[in-house]
């Protein structure tokens, strides 16, 4: 079937004589060159005669590329003058490899607030590139929006840490909105705050900088700064309270508060949390812990019992003695005539006793083996029994009991 257009009445065309109209009754595919879509057309006529401001915004955009510097600065003053329609153009023109990115990034800095729920639905569509550095020169209007993103339950992983980062480097303005966000009914919320004010530390590479540990609390601010750990550590949801503990041995103004409170994580009912406490225990150093971690050694749960060992050989003399003292000396003969056979078999759940059994009467050889056995559990245990013992470590192509792998039966 023909396409269907309005057009005059035959009669009227008749009576004026007209061939032209005549020929437009007829067959009206004519009057167009040949191989255009009627369709196209009227569209090409709908944006470019009915919507003139984007096609000023368009052309404002590209002349941000433009060499002349002066041209940049009044495309940029008339897009502020536009403001919020000019914001998902300028989004969009971020995917053209010949777009001008620190122009247009400026351009959405400066019309702010507007820009940030834009950018971050295009953002979460991955139709701009990964980055919230606009968000974060826009700082404070972000930071609800930012917040509200981890609540989706299509969020992944990696967009939820850029979004943590994206906090965090937006920094002190953040706080008081993320100290809140604490007490938020959402636990992911909760969790994300809590990540993001306290775990992690200021050196080395990581991108993550929890903001009120590079920027440690004073007076009146650390007060609430503690109230606020102190409540998150008995948050109800699990992975919050898990949060919390691992964030305290990065504290330094927790200090006073530290061992008591993840003493008392130790007895959390969740495993997770309790083997974050164990670890903190072993970070923390104090050796007040050392008869609770020992009661750890007994924990229903696999992952908690192992962290407690290793908090234990962290915790010097004293802890390897109360480590070695949770098992009998018939055990740990036992492991000293077997171990090349129990790690061969990789039960993961023998690693405290196989440790406690090298601190015990364990030697030069059984070292050796634990060393390169390819567990990092029995491999760290390894290392401190061999600088206690006046050893060192020499690494090279061929090592020692190289030979013994962790899970690897018969060889």
């Amino acid at each position: 079937m023909g396409l269907k257009i309005i057009i005059p009445s035959p009669k009227s065309t008749q009576n004026s004589g007209n061939i032209v109209e005549a020929e437009r009754m007829t067959n009206p595919r004519r009057i167009f060159p040949r191989g255009i879509s009627v369709i196209v057309c009227l569209i090409a006529v709908a944006i470019f005669a009915c919507n003139p401001q984007q096609t000023n915004i368009n052309h404002l955009i590209g002349a941000l590329n433009n060499t002349d510097p002066q041209v940049q600065t009044d495309a940029m003053k008339e897009l502020l003058a536009i403001g919020e329609p000019a914001v998902e153009p300028l989004i969009h023109s971020l995917l053209d490899a010949k777009t001008n990115d620190a122009a247009v990034k400026k351009a959405l800095v400066s019309i702010g607030a507007p820009a940030v729920e834009p950018y971050i639905k295009t953002f979460l569509t991955g139709q701009t590139p990964g980055s919230m550095d606009v968000l974060v020169e826009i700082g404070e209007p972000a930071i609800e929006p930012l917040l509200q993103v981890v609540t989706d339950p299509n969020v992944s992983g990696s967009e939820i840490s850029t979004v943590m980062e994206a906090l965090q480097q937006i920094g002190m303005p953040a706080v008081e909105p993320l100290i809140a966000a604490t007490k938020d009914e959402n636990p992911m919320i909760r969790w994300v705050a809590a990540k993001t004010l306290f775990d992690g530390d200021c050196g080395g590479a990581s991108i993550n900088k929890p903001i009120l540990v590079c920027n440690p609390p004073e007076g009146d601010s650390l007060k609430g700064a503690k109230e606020v750990v102190s409540t998150l550590l008995e948050d109800p949801n699990p992975g919050v309270r898990s949060a919390a503990v691992e964030s305290i041995p990065n504290l330094p103004w927790m200090k006073d508060l530290s061992t008591g409170a993840l003493l008392s994580a130790l007895k959390d009912p969740d495993p997770g949390v309790r083997t974050k406490a164990a670890a903190g225990l072993g970070a923390a150093g104090d050796e007040i812990a050392i008869p609770e971690l020992a009661q750890a050694l007994d924990d229903s749960d696999e992952n908690v019992r192992t962290e407690a060992v290793t908090a234990l050989t962290g915790l010097g003399k004293a802890g390897i003695d109360a480590l070695v003292a949770h098992f009998s000396s018939e055990e740990m003969d036992q492991v000293k005539r077997d171990y090349v056979q129990i790690i061969q078999k990789g039960d993961s759940g023998s690693i405290p006793l196989l440790i406690a059994s090298l601190f015990h009467e364990g030697d030069a050889t059984m070292a050796g083996i634990y060393l390169n056995s390819g567990s990092p559990w029995l491999d760290g245990a390894a290392g401190k029994w061999a600088g206690m013992n006046g050893y060192m470590i020499n690494y090279s192509s061929a090592g020692q009991g190289s030979g013994v792998k962790w899970g690897t039966p018969g060889q």
